[in-house]
């Protein structure tokens, strides 16, 4: 009876692991085994034997060693009853060579299969040794690294120190550079409006002689004829002299008068009532009947014009009454018993609240 067979999971000569298809089972201790060198038998030689030879094969450590003097006395001088009747001596010496030859395979396979496993073991000491040796030098190496390590890191701790002084050295300069163009930045910005109001009021200035005169709708009379006849109708004297120059705006109905002096202007202007006067007076009509009127105030410049827009809005989200030019500069009062204010950039539109 067969013992129990158990899946072979390595070499029992080896000891490494074996697959299904590289392997061969020893019938009488059930151990596994490579092929050749492993053991005895070639792969070829085992595809070539027999299911029974394959089932009863035995490994070199189980299997009887016998001599050729054995095999051929077990031939010549067993029973003759049976083996001298049924065989000649021709195929006993026949029988005897080829063990012979058996014999003398399994010796060398044996043989060499010793040397191999001797080789084996000496190879596998020396190489633990060089493992060793490999390792007791990788471990001399790590530790001139962790030195090496250590001294660099000192190193680059105190370079990083210094580097860190003179970063915050520079950092400081350079913050104190800052604050000072700032300063300076300031200083220019505060020139800067100083120079902008100034021009902005020498630009108002240059025109403190003139007057528009607003919704005219027959542009086709001489400009001269229409101030003369609104001079008339405030009984202001008048002539071609009191104008430097008067000019059509026909895009916007408006008309553009210089005067040749600022007493002329304020004459005008001193005798308008709400800057208005009726259109008939510019029709040269005596029926002064509806609301149909030409408005006359100072000429402004576009940024004074900008601050005078915006404190009519400021004013009425604010319920403030009036809001007025006079030579160029813009006033502003909440009611009648209020004090006014003069309005000179867009900061001082914040003058006008409710709390006054």
């Amino acid at each position: 009876m067969s013992q129990l067979q158990v899946p072979c999971n390595q070499c029992a000569q080896c000891s490494l692991s074996i697959s299904a298809v590289q392997y061969v089972r020893c019938y009488q201790c059930n151990r596994c085994f490579h092929f050749s060198p492993c053991c005895s038998l070639s792969e070829s030689s085992h595809a070539s034997m027999s299911q029974t030879k394959k089932n009863d094969w035995k490994c070199h450590v189980c299997k009887p060693r016998k001599s050729p003097n054995n095999i051929y006395k077990t031939f010549v001088f067993g029973d003759t009853n049976t083996n001298q009747s049924s065989e000649s001596p021709k195929n006993i010496e026949k029988q005897h060579k080829q063990q012979r030859v058996d014999d003398e395979t399994n010796n060398n396979n044996t043989k060499r299969f010793k040397e191999t496993e001797a080789s084996s073991t000496v190879n596998t000491q020396n190489d633990i040794a060089e493992l060793k040796n490999g390792m007791v030098d990788l471990k001399s190496t790590m530790q001139q690294i962790v030195m090496s390590l250590s001294s660099l890191s000192s190193d680059l701790k105190n370079h990083m120190d210094s580097a860190l002084a003179e970063m915050n050295k520079n950092v400081a300069t350079i913050a104190a550079q800052v604050c000072e163009l700032q300063r300076k930045d300031e200083e220019k910005a505060a020139k800067i409006n100083e120079l902008t109001k100034r021009v902005q009021q020498l630009e108002q200035k240059s025109i403190e002689n003139n007057i528009e005169i607003n919704n005219v709708e027959n542009m086709e009379i001489e400009t001269e004829v229409i101030v003369k006849r609104i001079a008339d109708a405030l009984g202001v004297d008048m002539t071609s002299e009191h104008m430097s120059k008067a000019y059509k705006i026909k895009r916007k109905n408006k008309i553009i008068v210089e005067f040749a002096t600022h007493h002329k202007k304020k004459e005008i202007m001193s005798k308008l009532k709400g800057h208005r006067i009726h259109a008939s007076v510019v029709r040269g009509e005596e029926n002064s009947e509806g609301d149909d009127y030409v408005y006359i105030n100072d000429e402004l410049t576009p940024h004074i014009r900008r601050i005078l827009w915006a404190a009519k809005t400021k004013a009425k989200e604010n319920e403030w009454k009036f809001i007025w030019i006079r030579n160029g500069h813009i006033y502003a009062r909440k009611n009648e018993n209020s004090p006014f204010i003069i309005i000179n950039n867009a900061s001082d539109l914040e003058l006008i609240t409710k709390s006054i």
